[in-house]
């Protein structure tokens, strides 16, 4: 008889543990080309709007890309978890990923043990807050001060709109993803700490 094959989720996760160098180089790939055109498709908006070189904008979409493809690879090879997990339904990994966002673990052994992982996953990913915090503050007045000292009419060039789109892009980072990052990051180790006093995972 034949065996049931592998659900693709399974597969790719068995995939990028068994080779995370490779996994990592084509999600950034991936998703370097995904940002880039964004990006480049943003600024041709602008571009457009104000007449500007087409040039520009496809040189600063491409180098964008390229910048976060190189992010998101190093990123993902990064937080691979160092034990592969077997095949388990999404019902499952829905279940312990709310686990980790709650911080409590629940009553059932195996998703507990996917809870486990995935806390130190969140936790085994890149995180330097105060220089994070620094340089996207930095990044923030920066934009803010061009924009502002630049600015002398009604009329919005390119460059004002880069920084204005700077603004809103550092501000998001400081305000709204950091404080999620650090709140997943206490809601994974309240995990950790709560199946540390039961039994071992």
């Amino acid at each position: 008889m034949n065996q049931q094959r592998p659900s693709r989720a399974y597969r790719i996760r068995r995939y990028a543990h068994q080779k995370p160098g490779r996994y990592g180089i084509i999600v950034g790939v991936l998703s370097g080309v995904f940002f880039g055109c964004v990006t480049t498709f943003f600024l041709m908006v602008i571009v457009l709007a104000n007449e500007a070189s087409v040039s520009w904008a496809l040189l600063t979409g491409a180098a964008s890309g390229c910048c976060f493809g190189i992010g998101m690879g190093v990123f993902t090879w990064w937080v691979i978890p160092e034990k592969l997990l077997p095949e388990t339904d999404r019902a499952q990994m829905r279940e312990a990923g709310r686990l980790v966002r709650k911080g409590v673990p629940g009553t059932d052994p195996e998703t507990n043990q996917i809870a486990w992982y995935q806390a130190k996953a969140t936790l085994n990913a890149p995180y330097w807050p105060k220089t994070q915090s620094t340089i996207f503050t930095l990044a923030l007045v920066l934009n803010a001060w061009v924009l502002f000292r630049h600015h002398t009419d009604s009329m919005i060039s390119v460059h004002e709109w880069i920084n204005l789109a700077g603004i809103v892009f550092f501000a998001l980072l400081l305000f709204v993803l950091m404080p999620f990052v650090a709140h997943q990051r206490r809601r994974a180790r309240a995990l950790l700490a709560a199946m540390e006093e039961g039994p071992n995972p």
